[in-house]
């Protein structure tokens, strides 16, 4: 009887399914690139700043201030402009003619914008230098906005400054105060800022149950997401947008530019410290040993806050509860800003300062309580 072999199973070769799945990969990160390059590119932003300079904060970081000079007669006291949670100063100075510090250095004053560590023109996070990216609100508050009031006071040969801070640029200005610093900041502003966000219908109650989720990565890579989103910002309608702004109230160009250029990434430190604002009994230090929020009864410095109606980050609710634990609230107001307080259009929370309308609505106010306060 003859016999038969069975035939070899056939060699599978994987080769041209590799090949395959690299050149998807680097046809993505190719794509992804030139998205990146032409945001940053389609949308500039040209700053209006007459000058930048660089301090060095107690625990070695490089941080920036963006100066604009007087552009009228000079005022008494400088003001220091504080950005937002994984924002930087160009949030405030996307295009000349409508610029809040040209605008604030028109009526007289000196105004240094406060670039936060790992934003803007500031120093980033780096293996090479050591610094690793893993800070919190406490370096905020401890390094950065310290060495920045003692620099502007030198510069300037001032005791005092006026302190303008939008959302978290504002939790700054009242841990500052809860710290004991009214002795330094003779006036405030705060836009879309709370030290105590417990029950309010912020959006941001929506990612608390996410939190966790800060122990397993270094953080949120804002800057980039924003910049390859930057192109459809005002075409295409998205969550995004309503959660940062009232669409209606914001030039869609001015949008895109903020895409592009004005924020920048989140550790997660940072984001695992502001969570406890939502805590009863709010903000606390990174430790848990400092509670802000309860310090603020000692704060003798005037704030006037304004709140948008349609602000789903900081609603009214939540401006106005900081403001009452104010030790000062009968010297401080709150300002809510919309369609049912005697404007034309919604507020949310970055068109505060930046909206079509701000000029209009905000920025008046924003003259007569620091010239009332210089």
């Amino acid at each position: 009887m003859q016999s038969i072999s069975e035939k070899p199973p056939p060699v599978t070769c994987h080769f041209h399914e590799t090949g395959s799945f690299v050149t998807t990969l680097l046809a993505i990160a190719g794509t992804l690139a030139l998205i990146y390059w032409y945001a940053r590119h389609a949308y500039r932003v040209h700053p209006s700043e007459d000058e930048v300079h660089f301090i060095t904060t107690d625990d070695g970081w490089r941080v920036a201030l963006s100066r604009y000079k007087p552009r009228a007669k000079k005022r008494k006291h400088p003001i220091i402009m504080c950005h937002g949670l994984g924002a930087n100063h160009l949030g405030f100075d996307l295009r000349p003619d409508h610029s809040v510090p040209v605008h604030l250095a028109k009526q007289g004053f000196d105004v240094w914008v406060l670039d936060l560590r790992g934003s803007g023109y500031s120093e980033r996070a780096s293996l090479l230098s050591g610094k690793p990216f893993r800070w919190t609100f406490d370096d905020y508050l401890i390094n950065d906005a310290p060495a920045a009031i003692d620099y502007v006071c030198k510069m300037t040969r001032s005791k005092q400054v006026h302190w303008l801070g939008h959302s978290m640029g504002g939790l700054l200005l009242y841990s500052l105060l809860a710290l004991g610093w009214s002795d330094r900041i003779r006036s405030a502003i705060v836009t879309g800022s709370s030290l105590n966000y417990a029950g309010t219908r912020s959006d941001f109650n929506l990612y608390l149950k996410l939190v966790w989720l800060t122990d397993l990565i270094p953080g949120i890579p804002a800057g980039l997401i924003s910049r390859l989103i930057a192109p459809i910002i005002g075409r295409v309608p998205n969550p995004f947008e309503k959660f940062n702004w009232w669409p209606d109230n914001m030039d869609a160009a001015d949008r895109r530019r903020l895409c592009a250029w004005a924020l920048d990434d989140i550790p997660s430190g940072l984001l695992r410290q502001l969570a406890t604002a939502f805590d009863p009994d709010g903000l606390k230090s990174a430790d848990g040993t400092v509670n802000y929020f309860e310090r603020l009864q000692d704060a003798t410095t005037p704030v006037l806050v304004f709140a948008g109606d349609m602000d789903r980050q900081c609603p009214p609710e939540a401006a106005e509860r900081t403001l009452d634990q104010l030790g000062n609230s009968e010297e401080s107001r709150l300002v809510v800003l919309g369609r049912g307080y005697g404007q034309q259009t919604h507020y949310g929370h970055i068109d505060l300062l930046v909206g079509r309308q701000a000029p209009v609505d905000v920025w008046p106010q924003l003259d007569d309580w620091l010239i009332e306060h210089d």
